[in-house]
């Protein structure tokens, strides 16, 4: 509003034109401070939703991870599992004198002991009963010591690259033999 508006109208005191521009001055200036603060409250809230929309990817990528997580503990899980299973399998054949461990492996029922409660006691059943039924896959102990059953009798050869296997004396394995057997165990 401008004073010639005012004169216009008919208004010729100055001091009341004055007052009216003053006072709608005053509305003016408060309006605009409203305004102001209405632009920045829109700011903030498009701040707002922007953050929202960016936690929402953030919270959508961490969901993704958390899956792909989840599934490389259930890997890892299986992976253990078939590694403690072999290793049972290992000291099972050992211990049974197994000549041929690939031969014996490929005669049990492995679903079996694997979905048996007693895994051990039920690898042991089926290795006794191929004791009887396939002897040829285990040393047969003796009283003059270990010899293969496909053979029974010591290895000689005329050229010295003989093999040589004890007669008699203890069980007793070399070095070496100790330490693979503790490898597959598990025992580094």
């Amino acid at each position: 509003m401008k004073r010639e508006f005012l004169k216009g109208l008919g208004i010729e005191d100055e001091n009341m034109i004055s007052q009216i521009l003053d006072e709608a001055g005053k509305d003016l200036n408060a309006k605009k401070s409203e305004i102001t603060n209405l632009r920045a409250e829109i700011a903030n809230k498009d701040k707002e939703m922007e953050s929202l929309k960016t936690k929402g990817k953030s919270a959508d990528s961490l969901a993704e991870q958390v899956k792909e997580l989840q599934k490389q503990l259930v890997e890892s899980e299986n992976k253990n599992t078939e590694i403690q299973f072999s290793n049972m399998l290992d000291k099972a054949f050992a211990s049974a004198n197994s000549i041929d461990n690939v031969s014996l492996k490929a005669n049990l029922d492995l679903d079996a002991i694997k979905n048996a409660e007693d895994k051990e006691a039920k690898l042991n059943e089926q290795i006794e009963k191929l004791k009887t039924e396939k002897a040829h896959l285990f040393k047969v102990e003796s009283s003059g010591g270990n010899t293969d059953a496909s053979n029974n009798t010591e290895s000689t050869n005329n050229n010295n690259n003989s093999v040589y296997t004890p007669s008699g004396g203890n069980d007793s394995k070399t070095p070496l033999e100790t330490q693979i057997e503790d490898a597959l165990n598990g025992n580094w």
